[in-house]
């Protein structure tokens, strides 16, 4: 299972050479990796047929104009959008993050002009037409790519992601520039409710789509497999809360937590 909660709201930045490489300079991570993912982020057009196991549940939605407007902006893409024409993050052309963008670059592939170039055949005179555009609009992007690097502390037990880069995606062609993510403290989920500066946030859980192990690029790996020490780990280790279910107050306990463990994880280690 996978659950992803993604606030909009705006960050310090800091290079993300330097923010990737501290944290896997952290004596205490001992196994790191990236992976390029695809999350729906309209919450009026989610069908849950594009994934019956999965679930969108929104947290915060507020938008102020109840016109056209307010629904067009309802989606996260619409905050991206204007971020990036705003310049309030970096863009670049990649998911890297390797080439940034010029400013003049970016507001020509959000907003166009397309140049149209056609020749008569009797004069071989060229002529140029200019049509500005502005595709795909942020009602009409659906989707958002990710970069994310996953983390795991050993001491703690404890899987940590951060998110790189993002990106509007209409779920067909590449996305046309990527935004990239600021670093930021750890957010207590509760805490954006009363924050106004954040204005959008869902939480997105996965199942059968869930991304494998084998799905990431691994950057740091001093663990070896690293499902089968987590599991290792949080089986020895009684400190550790386990959960029979997402939403259940009170974690397994003796024998009922043992089962849990030879029955399920013990099977596939």
């Amino acid at each position: 299972m996978k659950s992803f909660l993604l606030p909009a709201s705006l960050l310090i930045p800091l290079s993300l050479f330097t923010q990737t490489e501290h944290i896997l300079a952290d004596p205490a991570v001992k196994w790191a990796a990236e992976i390029e993912l695809t999350f729906p982020v309209d919450p009026l057009t989610f069908s849950a047929n594009e994934d019956r196991t999965a679930t969108l549940a929104v947290l915060k939605l507020n938008e102020p104009d109840r016109g056209l407007g307010g629904y067009v902006n309802h989606s996260l893409n619409a905050k991206l959008w204007e971020m990036a024409e705003n310049g309030d993050w970096e863009a670049y052309s990649n998911s890297d993050l390797t080439r940034r963008l010029e400013n003049d670059e970016l507001l020509s592939i959000i907003s166009g002009p397309d140049s149209i170039v056609t020749v008569d055949p009797d004069t071989y005179e060229e002529k140029v037409q200019v049509s500005w555009d502005k595709r795909p609009f942020p009602h009409e992007a659906r989707f958002v790519k990710i970069r994310q690097l996953l983390t795991y502390n050993d001491d703690d037990a404890v899987f940590t992601a951060y998110t790189l880069a993002i990106a509007p995606f209409t779920g067909n062609e590449e996305p046309r520039f990527w935004l990239k993510v600021p670093e930021a403290d750890v957010l207590e989920p509760d805490s954006m409710f009363k924050n106004p500066d954040f204005t959008w946030a869902v939480r997105y859980v996965t199942n059968v789509s869930s991304p494998r192990v084998d799905d990431f690029q691994v950057l740091k790996d001093e663990t070896g497999p690293v499902m089968g020490r987590f599991f290792d780990r949080i089986m020895a280790d009684t400190t550790v809360d386990i959960y029979a279910a997402a939403n259940d107050a009170d974690p397994l306990a003796g024998d009922k937590r043992m089962c849990v463990f030879l029955r399920g994880f013990g099977q596939h280690i």
